[in-house]
């Protein structure tokens, strides 16, 4: 407990050069706010370790009505992809589409997305946006992982939290895309998103301590 709230104050001093506090707009937000979201996850044991730890790619999502994301509705966060050397650099994403918050009347949704099948990633990365599909996903703990269903690992397993609750709900139309104008910014308008993921651009400040997130 004592080292995860200190890589949370460690996560927060890092990236308060980076990102105005209470805005999620910039990487460097998005990036605190991701490192938050998995700790809380894995503190409430909602996420089995084993899930993590196969994955091939994770997209961390939040959205909310109040400061952190100015605008309110639409979430933002991002995604990366396991390679050889450990996890790639983060690529900056926003979801016009997450209803779960709204339907159970909260304000704020915080969902994990846990790739385990290249084909889902490349077919990601090569179009840019990302439809989810009931067919596809497993929802909560209990689906998460072969060990923990019995049966095999699902294309996506979903993770998600309305309001600090931790729910185990379809996520159907659930849709995020590549954030091009805020991966331009960052790491320059000439920069393709497989670029971002085969690490042709140096990081942005704040990476190490989300990759550090992930890997518990």
């Amino acid at each position: 407990m004592k080292t995860r709230t200190h890589r949370s104050l460690l996560v927060t001093l890092a990236l308060i050069t980076v990102a105005p506090i209470g805005c999620s707009t910039t990487m460097g937000g998005r990036m605190g706010e991701s490192v938050t979201t998995l700790e809380s996850f894995r503190a409430s044991k909602s996420i089995p370790p084993e899930v993590l730890e196969g994955a091939k790619a994770v997209a961390v999502l939040r959205r909310s009505d109040g400061s952190f994301i100015i605008g309110g509705g639409a979430a933002q966060g991002v995604f990366l992809v396991r390679n050889r050397t450990g996890w790639s650099s983060p690529v900056s994403i926003e979801s016009w589409s997450v209803s779960l918050g709204l339907q159970a009347g909260g304000t704020s949704t915080e969902i994990v997305m846990v790739f385990n099948s290249a084909d889902e990633i490349t077919s990601f990365l090569q179009s840019g946006t990302y439809m989810m599909g009931g067919a596809a996903a497993a929802f909560g703990k209990s689906n998460a992982s072969a060990s923990s269903s019995g049966g095999p690992v699902p294309t996506v397993a979903v993770f998600a939290k309305v309001d600090g609750v931790y729910v185990g709900a379809s996520l159907d139309g659930t849709s995020f895309r590549v954030d091009e104008k805020q991966n331009a910014q960052i790491y320059g308008s000439t920069t393709t998103t497989q670029d971002i993921i085969d690490g042709k651009v140096p990081p942005p400040a704040g990476a190490t301590v989300l990759w550090q997130a992930l890997e518990g």
